[in-house]
């Protein structure tokens, strides 16, 4: 293990290789894995929205591929969802396929977020939290509440509820 792209870190309990990338980045893959990723390189580090990919780009630059959709073998327009929003965590137990509906349930905290919390905003006319959930494409009135905290768990309900295992929830992502 003398070169830095053999070099192992623990992940979830688990063994994981790790496969340098450009701008000092790496990402991490499965023992399984990581010969047919290494072979398919060089990878590269690229930033979208909030999180890091690794992508490589085949045929002369005409096809980019991210290491994810590679692991998993997905076809175009098949998406692939990081568990852990760690785009560069690409463990077999990290990913799942995904719609694209299921594949926006599980995301962090918006920039444009002033509550602090996901599906919470205050409702200036009312003087109170409003809650609110997006369903299936549209946002879903949950109700007005006087305390932030009961509005914040009244959200977090409802995202179980209707995303089920892509539910990203406010406690999930350590704002509770």
């Amino acid at each position: 293990m003398d070169d830095t792209s053999s070099v192992a870190a623990r992940v979830w309990g688990r063994i994981m290789k790790r496969i340098p990338l450009t701008q000092g980045l790496f990402a991490l893959v499965d023992d399984s894995d990581y010969e047919r990723v290494v072979a398919a390189g060089p990878w590269h580090a690229i930033k979208h929205r909030k999180t890091y990919y690794a992508r490589h780009t085949l045929n002369g630059g005409q096809s980019p591929i991210k290491m994810h959709r590679l692991i998993m073998g997905v076809e175009y327009g098949v998406e692939v969802d990081h568990k852990d929003l760690n785009g560069l965590n690409n463990s077999r137990l990290n990913l799942r396929v995904a719609t694209t509906s299921q594949n926006c349930q599980n995301r962090g905290l918006k920039s444009t977020n002033t509550s602090g919390f996901i599906g919470v905003s205050w409702h200036k006319a009312t003087g109170k939290w409003q809650a609110y959930i997006n369903k299936q494409g549209k946002r879903t009135y949950l109700g007005l509440f006087d305390d932030l905290i009961q509005a914040v768990n009244v959200r977090d309900t409802a995202a179980r509820e209707f995303h089920g295992e892509f539910a990203r929830t406010n406690k999930s992502l350590g704002l509770l």
